[in-house]
């Protein structure tokens, strides 16, 4: 087909999907704000909707389809799902196909776009899958079965779960784009860009009174972006005052970045979106990455330091910072300019609140640097709530002070505290963890269907793919929870989520989220112990649920489900303060 009015291509009919839509308005923004010179989008292309509804009819899958996401026939799905990514497409949906393939040269990125996706009400963040193709000796064959598998994706249990939760009873549509993987390549070994990550125009953390809401917030990675939407050590910086970091310099050694998402050449990767996971001593001892000193600074002795040349000595510990990146006025006036032009964009558009973008970038010296935009959609967020303490009726030594808090208001008739013990937690060996996370989604859903409400504290950061991080879980899985607390202690490190695709989930169901940091110093927070004195009644729970065998016996030393002796909880939070209280009332109203 020809080229649209828009910035996107469309290769096959139909719309181009919500991801598109963004690209689309985003492209005009760039150009009315005067920042196409210095910012730019990748070629994009787009296999519209009517490429889906024609691959359903040539293999006789609508109909199954529209009953299993109708009725959220998880079983069901699961068997369209699979006849989906074993199914044929049409030849002119691969003609389509192909005539991207022969405009876009080297890894390309295949990446859904459904007609939900990016609005202003529900993100559906990371509930539809992308996949990159980096292979070359089959890439055309590669590339169909991306395609299908992101098709698939539409009635994945995520997507079909998100629905039901939020009473979407509308069938879904999905376009798929095209777009060329921003980076470089090393060798035959891989393909990645120097740094990639997320911005939002609008900061919902503000760890410092210096900072402004208006200023925005970047979580930045080195290597593919998708560790930056994902709930891993990631950089996170006020590009207004880049050298004020959250935590101090022996924190930031602890918790940094450990692994680096990148696209290989000479292996097939197992992970579903096509890229590979390399720790990053092994990244460092592979190849010679550019500009080094840029993305790494030296740690010794519990601080950072920068590094004096390119040359990296395999027998120091190098981390990723981005230091010295971040004091290139270069790359601060491009972030700065795209926080307050999109920002501005978007609002003249209508569409106010805020802008979550992803972008990718490649350095050269650090003064020549290549930005490229990714995505943009509008930032969803619960809006402004007032600030609530503790009734004066309450006995302060049942009052738990908790924070830092970023938000206010208040959650009442709150039954239960799930509670992960953090100590007992990491006492269990990876099968164990996991068993922990699927025994965690049970009890969410059997509280809801109960109707009784929960907060739920655990360990470092829900939802991490990494289990030494935080509990596994999936967000479905602890969707339902009031609140969510994590609990930063010896040996974990909870994290603003900012970014993530678990926060943007979060914010999107009007679930407040706290970052309690239990140790930190001069007694500003109380200790969960205070917790212990509540009764246990899990074991009671659990015979409810019919819970026993291995993930009984693996999980009940480190969870508790703890009630008060009368009444139910409270939780009132002031982002002021940066405190939130939790505490028992007799009487909720």
């Amino acid at each position: 087909m020809d080229e649209t009015n828009g910035f996107v291509i469309p290769v096959y009919s139909g719309s181009i999907g919500g991801k598109g839509n963004g690209l689309d308005l985003a492209h005009t923004i760039l150009e009315e704000e005067g920042l196409s010179n210095v910012v730019k989008i990748p070629e994009t292309y787009a296999l519209g909707t009517d490429a889906f509804t024609r691959f359903l009819e040539y293999n006789k899958l609508k109909e199954r389809l529209r009953e299993a996401e109708k009725d959220a026939d998880y079983k069901a799905a699961e068997k369209v799902r699979e006849d989906i990514v074993n199914g044929d497409l049409p030849e002119d949906v691969k003609k389509g196909i192909d005539s991207v393939l022969e405009k876009i040269e080297g890894p390309i990125a295949v990446r859904s776009s459904s007609m939900l996706e990016d609005g202003t009400d529900h993100p559906y963040a990371g509930i539809y899958l992308s996949v990159f193709v980096s292979s070359e000796a089959e890439r055309r064959e590669d590339v169909y079965n991306a395609v299908k598998r992101v098709l698939a994706s539409t009635i994945g249990e995520p997507a079909l779960a998100l629905r039901k939760r939020r009473k979407i009873n509308k069938l879904e549509h999905m376009a798929v784009l095209f777009q060329p993987v921003v980076g470089r390549r090393y060798n035959d070994t891989y393909f990645m860009p120097d740094l990639a990550g997320v911005i939002f125009t609008r900061n919902p953390y503000l760890w410092s009174k210096r900072m402004r809401e208006r200023d925005g917030i970047v979580r930045m990675v080195f290597g593919l972006g998708t560790r930056a939407v994902g709930r891993d050590y990631a950089n996170m910086f006020d590009p207004s005052l880049p050298g004020l970091h959250p935590t101090a310099d022996y924190e930031r050694v602890k918790h940094s970045q450990e692994n680096v998402d990148v696209l290989p050449f000479r292996v097939r990767p197992e992970r579903e979106d096509g890229a590979l996971e390399v720790s990053l001593k092994e990244l460092l001892d592979d190849i010679k990455i550019s500009n080094p000193r840029y993305i790494l600074s030296r740690a010794e002795g519990g601080y950072v330091k920068p590094l004096s040349t390119n040359m990296l000595d395999k027998d120091k510990r190098y981390v990723v910072t981005f230091d010295e990146l971040l004091k290139m006025k270069p790359f601060l006036d491009i972030i700065n300019g795209l926080i307050r032009g999109m920002d501005e964009g978007f609002s003249r558009k209508g569409i106010r609140g805020g802008v979550d973008m992803e972008f990718a970038a490649n350095l050269d010296g650090g003064s020549n640097i290549e930005v490229l935009l990714l995505q943009a959609r509008p930032l969803v967020h619960r809006g402004e709530m007032k600030p609530y303490h503790p009734p004066k009726h309450v006995k302060e030594n049942d009052i738990l002070t908790l924070g830092p808090a970023t938000s206010n208001g208040r959650v009442s008739n709150i039954s239960y505290a799930v509670l992960v013990d953090g100590e007992r937690y990491s006492a269990l060996n990876m099968k164990e963890r996991y068993l922990l996370a699927r025994t965690i989604g049970r009890i969410n859903t059997y509280l809801k269907e109960k109707g009784e409400r929960f907060i739920l504290i655990g360990p470092g950061r829900w939802g991490s793919n990494n289990p030494e991080l935080g509990v596994p879980v999936n967000y479905s899985e602890i969707a339902n929870a009031s609140a969510i607390l994590e609990v930063s202690s010896d040996g974990f490190a909870g994290e603003p989520s900012f970014g993530t695709h678990f926060f943007n989930d979060m914010v999107a169901d009007g679930i407040p989220f706290i970052n309690h940091d239990e140790g930190r110093k001069g007694g500003e927070y109380s200790s969960l112990e205070g917790l212990l004195k509540y009764e246990n009644v899990f074991e009671g729970i659990a015979k409810e649920m019919r819970l026993s065998g291995e993930s009984y016996s693996s999980v009940k030393d480190a969870l508790r489900i703890i009630k008060p002796a009368k009444g139910k909880f409270e939780l009132s939070m002031d982002s002021g303060e940066r405190k939130a209280w939790l505490y028992p009332l007799a009487y909720v109203g």
